[in-house]
């Protein structure tokens, strides 16, 4: 799914493509609402939601948004909630034994995501080397730039064919 903006009845009506943490927190501090699976916001914080847009998803909505595809190792631990980076969900368990699932837009190249801890006081855990699709440029450049606790050896990719060669060449 792309970025959607669109002006209903005095509102902005906003989809996103994946959960971003940060994107989500400065919407509510607009008054935006969670509303049939996409934010309900005041027309008139146009200008806003589209920079906090810019900011977490690389566009506002017009046009294409500058992203690109990063190739890192992430390790990261989150008590009792997803691990992100930059607000982007990497992973998320939803208890001790549950596993975790990988965010939207991920993918698990080599290592692990799962879930610890104990039965009350679980954890999220990434220990793992992935690709994340549709990253904003400028989130890329200070993954690069070692700007992110527990993120290491970030470059961007141009094409993830050298996985699908080694994946191809693998037996079961």
């Amino acid at each position: 799914m792309a970025l959607q903006v669109v002006k209903q009845d005095g509102a902005l009506l906003v989809q996103t493509p994946h959960v971003n943490k940060n994107f989500n927190k400065r919407i509510k501090d607009m008054g935006g609402v969670w509303h049939n699976a996409r934010w309900r916001v005041d027309a008139r914080n146009e200008a806003l939601v589209r920079a906090a847009l810019k900011r977490s998803y690389g566009g506002d909505g017009q046009g294409e948004p500058d992203v690109v595809t990063v190739r890192c190792t992430i390790h990261k631990e989150s008590w009792q909630g997803p691990v992100d980076v930059a607000g982007r969900v990497i992973a998320r368990a939803f208890g001790r034994d549950s596993g975790a699932t990988l965010g939207d837009g991920v993918v698990l190249v080599e290592g692990r995501i799962t879930s610890g801890g104990s039965r009350i006081n679980w954890t999220s855990v990434v220990d793992a080397t992935v690709v994340l699709h549709d990253c904003p440029r400028k989130v890329a450049e200070k993954m690069i730039d070692g700007g992110y606790v527990g993120v290491s050896g970030a470059a961007i990719e141009n094409a993830t064919d050298a996985d699908a060669a080694a994946l191809a060449d693998g037996v079961d």
